[in-house]
């Protein structure tokens, strides 16, 4: 199988069955900033199956609903009630971790140990995706339930990053608002 066909080298991509579009559209941008975002997963992943021993069984599943939020945009077919069970999947998953860690009061800054680093790039590409697709609303029908799971995607490695910093007994390096 040949990985390269040549038909985007005049810049437009297929777009599901049907037509091609520009490698600029908001579809293709969305979906790009989608696929970025599983990969810098699958790199915590590595990382985490490397030196943490944790379970990284949820992080996988997300990845694989990263697929199925890509392909609701280019060829609607989920629901909005899929979209939101795996909201209520992300918010268990959260309070779960929360549960364990000392409550925060301040911003924290991005960073500690290597793990936690990497699930605070993957929080920081979540965000873009959720405002790529905002921009996306206003131009076609898109699913309303994508929105609401990458904002609690977005949630979930943060306490994510918070969580590995604790296990590997990093401090969180708070926030000092030098502009007083």
């Amino acid at each position: 199988m040949k990985v390269y066909t040549g038909s985007g080298d005049a810049g437009y991509t297929n777009f599901g069955q049907v037509h091609k579009i520009p490698k600029n559209d908001l579809h293709i941008e969305f979906c790009g900033t989608i696929d970025e975002l599983n990969s810098f997963i699958g790199l915590l992943v590595c990382e985490l199956g490397s030196h943490n021993d944790l379970d990284t069984s949820f992080l996988e599943k997300c990845q694989s609903q990263l697929f199925s939020v890509c392909t609701s945009v280019v060829s609607p077919e989920q629901s909005d009630d899929q979209f939101l069970s795996w909201v209520q999947e992300l918010e268990y998953e959260i309070d779960e971790m929360t549960s364990q860690l000392p409550s925060q009061r301040s911003f924290i800054l991005p960073g500690g140990c290597r793990s936690a680093a990497l699930s605070h790039v993957c929080r920081t590409v979540c965000r873009r995706a959720e405002r790529v697709l905002v921009s996306l609303q206003n131009e076609a029908n898109v699913d309303k339930g994508i929105l609401p799971y990458l904002n609690r995607l977005s949630d979930y490695l943060y306490v994510l990053a918070l969580k590995l910093n604790n296990i590997n007994n990093v401090d969180e390096k708070k926030w000092q608002n030098i502009c007083k």
